[in-house]
């Protein structure tokens, strides 16, 4: 059983569109694996539903259904990049981040933040980042505060912190101030989601400087 959940607005939010989309990716993961959350969807639908049911009805153009088919035609489709599947070298990636891509002969452009952490960015829109995290087995990211809120769903493996472990499925968030030194278990490698509204500040001054130049 999942311990920890995206927050109610969260969920409020993603039913009704207004969520970030890389926060929004994140809550679509988690519902992958959580029924008790995605018990939460259904009620909320339902109950947008009901309130729909009740405003008056609206004038719409004849041409409207027109124009959304248009601009849907009109979206890029490889804005969150290409990646090939193999390359992603276990099959842990949920079918809802998997949508996100074109399979073809690129791969990931996995950065290296030490010898066991790598990332590999998948969206970035305002600001506000989507990323795979690798953590091999025992790997430690260093001590460091956050300057905006992070949203990390647990792909595969679990890992620790000063605050307890999570597992597969869970869904943390760290606001800002919050500090921390993730900590992978040493039976698996950890695999995450994340969406960072900032990049994130070491305790260490060095690596502060680091991150400044490849931020995680």
């Amino acid at each position: 059983m999942l311990i920890y959940h995206p927050e109610t607005e969260h969920l409020i939010e993603y039913v009704n569109g207004s969520l970030h989309p890389s926060i929004s990716l994140c809550v679509s993961v988690h519902l992958d694996f959580c029924e008790q959350c995605r018990s939460h969807i259904n009620k909320l639908e339902a109950i947008g539903g009901a309130l729909l049911d009740k405003l008056d009805d609206a004038y719409v153009d004849e041409n409207l259904l027109t124009n959304i088919f248009q601009q849907i035609d009109f979206q890029d489709t490889t804005r969150a990049g290409v990646v090939r599947a193999s390359m992603l070298e276990t099959d842990i990636i949920p079918s809802s981040v998997k949508k996100l891509f074109n399979y073809d002969e690129s791969q990931l452009n996995w950065r290296h933040h030490g010898g066991k952490v790598r990332s590999a960015e998948l969206l970035n829109d305002k600001g506000i980042k989507a990323s795979l995290i690798r953590l091999q087995q025992g790997a430690n990211i260093p001590q460091h505060g956050h300057r905006g809120t992070e949203y990390t769903v647990v792909l595969d493996g679990s890992f620790s912190d000063e605050d307890g472990i999570y597992h597969k499925g869970d869904f943390l968030i760290r606001k800002p101030g919050d500090k921390h030194a993730p900590t992978a278990t040493t039976d698996k490698d950890c695999w995450c989601l994340t969406a960072l509204e900032a990049p994130l500040k070491f305790s260490n001054p060095l690596l502060e400087f680091v991150n400044r130049v490849m931020p995680l």
